[in-house]
């Protein structure tokens, strides 16, 4: 397992261990949920958790898309054509 603290100092919200590996990277987030009740929640310190002080506009641009449900009331065809 990678150590988790690196995620977590940079505000990930999710990391993946291996829970089959009794290591010590698998210490520290059993200690860290255990702080809270072992609820598997912790909240974002302060530094983390402040909206910035400038608004940021995103643009994303989708290559492709799998798995994607049928528009609203189409039910002919097995195929789906996706629109993105």
């Amino acid at each position: 397992n990678f150590s988790p603290i690196t995620g977590w100092s940079t505000g990930c919200q999710l990391m993946a261990l291996n829970f089959q590996t009794s290591d010590a990277a698998r210490r520290l987030n059993d200690g860290r949920f255990r702080q809270n009740g072992n609820c598997g929640y912790v909240l974002k310190p302060p530094t983390l958790s402040d909206s910035p002080s400038e608004t940021m506009k995103l643009s994303i641009k989708v290559l492709c898309g799998s798995c994607l449900p049928k528009p609203k009331g189409s039910k002919k065809g097995e195929c789906i054509d996706p629109y993105v």
